[in-house]
């Protein structure tokens, strides 16, 4: 079942600040998901993940057909192929992915050192270079937030995988790249299998589609399977971002290789007498 942690960056992500040790993460990110995997899995080869869900999330797979148009909800089950790091969602970038809203509000008095900063890095419209921007900006990697505004993160430059993702949103439309907020699970790689931890990050647009970027640092070898992106950034954004399907909705990932099976060598006929 999905145990919920402190809204947070955890022990992986405080590892790299020197605030605790990176081989334990039992508390990462929004919460801890129950992950059954088959022996012997290659974690970096193509995965099918049996989502199990909680009963009140049926209504919310729809939000998985973004990155999944196949997805189908059958006993509580849906069943989808991870091929990469992250799927690629379908949907067309608006003119909202571009402004700024109430939740990635950048056009705030406030947000102009940090501005200052996104456009003083000559290479920070890469997205990858955003990231490494957004991650040295949120100097505090803090379990204490919720989902702060882009203002008040840039701000108070603290925060956990929601503060780290929403603040990247902010910097990509600052560079005049569509950007959005997801939620979903981060598959982390740890002592041979996967592990799954409920997660926030940013998908930017690089005009041919939508790309996964994450400024909250994970290991290497770090898996991304979306659930829901937050559409609705006004001042309802807490209630829209948990409208559609969540880390908190899945009771259990169930993961197994999506490669073919092997078909068995044919036994040779015995020669001839």
């Amino acid at each position: 079942m999905t145990r919920l942690a402190p809204l947070a960056v955890a022990t992986l992500v405080a590892a790299a600040t020197g605030v605790a040790r990176g081989d334990d993460p039992a508390a990462i990110l929004l919460a801890v998901l129950d992950v059954e995997s088959a022996p012997g899995l290659a974690v970096g080869g193509p995965l099918r993940a049996t989502i199990e869900l909680n009963a009140s999330a049926l209504p919310k797979v729809a939000s998985l057909r973004e990155w999944f148009p196949g997805a189908r909800e059958s006993g509580g089950r849906v069943a989808v192929v991870l091929e990469g790091r992250s799927p690629s969602a379908t949907r067309r970038p608006t003119a909202a992915h571009r402004r700024a809203s109430f939740l990635v509000d950048f056009d705030r008095p406030e947000v102009a050192p940090f501005r200052e900063e996104v456009e003083r890095h000559a290479g920070a419209r890469a997205a990858e270079e955003l990231a490494t921007v957004v991650s040295a900006w949120v100097e505090r990697k803090t379990m204490t937030r919720g989902i702060d505004v882009a203002s008040r993160v840039a701000t108070h430059r603290e925060g956990d995988c929601t503060e780290h993702a929403v603040l990247l949103a902010a910097a990509a439309r600052i560079a005049g790249r569509p950007a959005r907020v997801v939620f979903g699970v981060a598959l982390v790689p740890v002592e041979g299998r996967l592990r799954g931890f409920g997660h926030a990050w940013a998908e930017i647009h690089d005009g041919s589609g939508w790309r996964t970027v994450d400024a909250t640092p994970l290991p290497a070898g770090v898996r991304y399977l979306p659930l829901g992106a937050i559409g609705d950034e006004g001042p309802g954004y807490l209630v829209g971002a948990w409208a559609n399907l969540s880390p908190i909705d899945v009771r259990r990932l169930v993961l197994e290789s999506a490669l073919p099976a092997r078909a068995e060598p044919p036994i040779a006929a015995p020669p001839s007498p």
